[in-house]
């Protein structure tokens, strides 16, 4: 703070202002500036001199020019009426002897009236906080659930109001950006726990309420939708594999409408998509997607495929890798191989398979695909005017009670591996039953046509003892099966 230069000068020339080094400089006020930007105690005080110079003078002009508002000059009293000598520095009767913000003489001091009179005292700044319409406390906090913004305290949680603290707001709003907004109806944000009023839901997607069971618009209570299906989305979907075609005959993309539900389309093994599109890999033959991908055992499928089928590889039957979506384990009962989880159904033998490399690992891939107990068996499958062997895994046995339901232990000619595989088969209704006269083993449910004494022959079956015969052939024995390649083999079979 600086006094005027004119003013200093003349005090200097008088010798009323001790420390002058000369007329025409500056004086800086040694005092120290409160929160107002007053001095306090200092010989430019708020008419608070410390009285060491004060009141020594002859003026009579008390408390006038110098005294001003209670925050004048009032430096030195050097204008009091010099009432007392002030020399003791209590400032008990010196002008501007007493008084933080004292009246122009300081008769009565320590702000008791004048400028700033309640600046310090009870009811000056800061003395009252928090209720709405002051300023925050000095903690930063309110009462009464205001909130304090910017420094003064103000109403929150209502309606168009900002949040209390917490984003607390009043019963039917919720906290929305910062502001309490009304809650429940359509388009307005959902109430506490996701709620909305009537039929209106809350999407997970907007956060706001919503129509709801039409396509596209979340489900209603209970997953239900007037359009299409719940989708795990939470919205109503179709055109989805497994969902209704969307307008009753459209899917989305690798989907295919059949009869008002979208299926699967475009892999290897599957129908063809609109306008006989197939995936990579495959291609559209006679309505359905054929991989162009062989295999001959599913070690040779990557991922989730499966080797299955069978299909035509350029032009010759084979197995190829694809996308099963059947769900029948192994030996379950099947007509095709779409309901197969292993993609490939034995239609011969009418049980879900897998495919084998036949005359290599054969038997070891169906025990890596369907687990022990199982065969690699030759089946010739003809595409149009080709055929060719396939490997499918069967289930062998012993005797007809090692088989399911109604299929029995049959016997079957194995060229791949020169040998007679044994396994469990239907029979058909042009079977012979056993012990009926027969011509050839082909006649014979069980595949074994015997020849007994005089030259006849008779249909026999799989034993183990003679528990498991009866009739003609009463008893368990072992025979010589000729092999497709040259040899012999071993099996027991029911004999007279």
């Amino acid at each position: 703070m600086r006094k005027n230069q004119g003013a200093v000068a003349i005090l200097c020339a008088f010798g009323l202002v001790a420390g002058c080094a000369g007329g025409g400089t500056d004086y800086v006020d040694p005092g120290t500036f409160d929160a107002a930007g007053e001095v306090e105690d200092g010989s430019l005080g708020d008419g608070a001199g410390d009285g060491s110079d004060a009141g020594d003078g002859s003026g009579d002009t008390k408390g006038d020019a110098t005294s001003g508002d209670g925050s004048g000059d009032g430096a030195d009293g050097a204008t009091g009426d010099g009432a007392g000598d002030g020399a003791s520095g209590d400032g008990a009767t010196g002008d501007g002897a007493t008084g933080d913000g004292a009246s122009g003489d300081g008769a009565t001091g320590d702000g008791a009236t004048g400028d700033g009179a309640t600046g310090d005292g009870a009811t000056g700044d800061g003395a009252t906080c928090g209720k709405p319409g002051d300023g925050c406390c000095p903690d930063g906090s309110c009462a009464g659930g205001a909130l304090c913004v910017s420094g003064k305290c103000g109403t929150c949680g209502g309606p168009g109001l900002l949040c209390c603290a917490g984003d607390k707001c009043s019963a039917g709003s919720v906290c929305y950006g910062g502001v309490c907004t009304t809650c429940g109806t359509l388009g307005q944000p959902c109430c506490a726990g996701d709620t909305c009023t009537g039929s209106h839901v809350c999407s997970l997607a907007t956060g706001t309420c919503a129509h709801c069971g039409g396509i596209g618009e979340p489900c209603c209570g209970g997953g239900a939708c007037t359009s299409g299906v719940c989708a795990i989305s939470g919205l109503c979907s179709c055109g989805g594999i497994g969902q209704p075609c969307c307008g009753g005959s459209t899917c989305g993309g690798g989907a295919l409408c059949t009869a008002g539900t979208c299926s699967a389309c475009g892999g290897p093994g599957q129908p063809c998509c609109a306008g006989a599109v197939c995936g990579s890999g495959s291609v559209c033959s006679a309505g359905s997607c054929v991989s162009t991908s062989s295999c001959s055992k599913q070690s040779e499928c990557t991922g989730t495929l499966k080797c299955g089928g069978p299909s035509s590889c350029a032009g010759t039957p084979c197995f190829t890798c694809f996308a099963a979506g059947g769900t029948g384990a192994s030996y379950a009962a099947c007509t095709d191989s779409s309901g197969c989880a292993s993609g490939l159904c034995d239609e011969l033998r009418g049980h879900c398979s897998a495919a084998c490399a036949l005359a290599t690992t054969g038997d070891t891939d169906c025990t890596a695909s369907l687990g022990v107990g199982y065969a690699c068996t030759e089946e010739t499958i003809s595409i149009g005017t080709t055929s060719a062997a396939l490997g499918y895994c069967a289930r062998k046995c012993n005797r007809n009670a090692d088989c399911a339901g109604a299929d029995v232990c049959q016997g079957s000619s194995n060229s791949s591996y020169n040998r007679v595989d044994i396994t469990c088969g239907p029979v058909s209704p042009t079977d012979l039953a056993f012990g009926a006269t027969c011509t050839t083993s082909g006649d014979c449910g069980s595949g074994v046509c015997l020849t007994v004494s005089g030259g006849a022959k008779r249909c026999s079956r799989f034993c183990l003892t003679g528990t498991d015969c009866g009739g003609t052939l009463p008893s368990c024995g072992s025979i010589s099966f000729l092999l497709p390649k040259g040899g012999t083999q071993a099996a027991q079979v029911c004999v007279p």
